[in-house]
């Protein structure tokens, strides 16, 4: 796929970010989002520390992000902070 191609398939979708350490959450949300008729790109993790590093390595820019705030490695409050800045 040539990059315009790749920049007008990213106009057509709103990418998500769903972060949480309990696998039945992200499954619920998945779940959620598929009976709506939106077209995006879902990512989802399972760790916040996998998230701080992903972070680190690239800047992405994410339509919305959703994440727990009580996470056993990094809290999403310090993940939040991360992401805004």
């Amino acid at each position: 796929m040539k990059s315009n191609e790749l920049v007008k398939e990213k106009q057509k979708h709103n990418i998500l970010l769903l972060i949480d350490d309990e696998e039945d959450i992200l499954y619920t949300f998945h779940s959620l989002l598929k009976r709506k008729d939106i077209s995006y790109i879902l990512i989802q993790i399972l760790s916040s520390l996998e998230t701080w590093q992903k972070k680190k390595k690239n800047s992405h820019n994410y339509d919305l992000v959703v994440m727990d705030i009580r996470m056993r490695e990094v809290s999403g409050i310090r993940l939040f902070y991360r992401f805004k800045g």
